[in-house]
């Protein structure tokens, strides 16, 4: 019975943990790198639109679907599809299956921490590391 759990948990881990061996802070600088792309040290509303709903959806509909935002994720960032199906959930704040600039404008609120209209990197992963499954909110670390 003890091998039959230690193989589960093992199973688990290896099923969440990223497919180019990257941590999450790995995976965030890089999605920093794609936000913030006058490379400016912060991301504002209209980066996080531009880069979420102008390339990554997919099909015209102005909606990142789950479909769309697991396989873009994957190819991108190489994170588990398990993982990022349950990232998709977690932000898709409305819970309608798709992300759009009103799911950003929540998650804007909640990156812009001080108020002052912009995400500064540091603000930024610290709602990652709260958002993702593996961030120290997550089941992960």
């Amino acid at each position: 019975m003890g091998i039959i759990f230690i193989f589960a948990l093992l199973l688990g881990v290896a099923s969440s943990q990223n497919s180019h061996g990257l941590t999450l802070d790995q995976v965030i600088d890089l999605v920093v790198t794609d936000l913030d792309k006058n490379h400016d040290g912060i991301i504002t509303k209209l980066e996080l639109e531009e880069e979420l709903v102008t390339r990554w959806e997919l099909d015209g509909d102005n909606c990142v679907s789950r479909h769309e935002f697991e396989k873009q994720w994957v190819a991108t960032y190489h994170d588990h599809p398990n993982t990022v199906n349950e990232f998709f959930h977690r932000i898709d704040q409305n819970r309608d299956g798709c992300l759009d600039s009103s799911d950003i404008d929540v998650h804007f609120g909640t990156l812009d921490t001080n108020g002052d209209g912009i995400a500064t990197i540091d603000e930024f992963r610290t709602f990652m590391h709260h958002a993702h499954p593996e961030g120290n909110h997550g089941h992960g670390g």
